[in-house]
């Protein structure tokens, strides 16, 4: 306790709860079902984020916080969205229902925004009123990462959900 208290930067503290969420589309309803209960900020950062037919109950919960005047805000890595189908309609889709969306890395020569393509933001986080949060490896997208050809792989991903004081090195 003496070396976490005098060389680390966050304290240890009483009151948590972690859990291991090893079901990929499980994940999902439990991240859904949190955003529904938002009543101030919902902050969404997945490496690769896509509206597909698994996601879209994130999404539409995203929107339903969106409709009680919760404030949702999102990024994602550029390059990531390039890569996968469905890049436009998901922009299009946080587009109108007012959520704040942003590029994180962005590759953009012809704007002068060439940053090196190697250094990509791969974290995975979803933070809802900064009293829970969920972390982990899996990213918003289907299993079969909407590959044509792709059969459904037993994802290997998961997350965890944590709440408490200890979730605030989320933000």
């Amino acid at each position: 306790m003496a070396l976490n208290n005098n060389l680390g930067a966050l304290p240890m503290v009483k009151g948590n709860t972690a859990e291991l969420l090893p079901d990929y589309k499980g994940t999902f309803d439990v991240m859904t079902a949190e955003i529904d209960s938002a009543t101030r900020y919902v902050h969404v950062e997945f490496y690769i984020l896509s509206l597909d037919a698994t996601t879209a109950p994130f999404f539409d919960a995203l929107a339903r916080a969106r409709g009680r005047g919760v404030a949702v805000r999102v990024l994602s890595d550029h390059l990531a969205g390039l890569m996968f189908p469905g890049r436009k309609e998901t922009l299009k889709f946080l587009q109108d229902i007012g959520a704040e969306y942003h590029p994180m890395l962005s590759l953009r020569p012809l704007q002068g925004k060439w940053q090196r393509p190697d250094l990509r933001n791969h974290r995975k986080i979803l933070v809802v009123d900064g009293r829970v949060g969920f972390t982990g490896s899996q990213n918003l997208i289907d299993a079969s990462y909407n590959k044509k050809g792709n059969r459904t792989p037993r994802p290997r991903s998961g997350a965890d959900r944590c709440a408490g004081p200890a979730q605030r090195s989320q933000l």
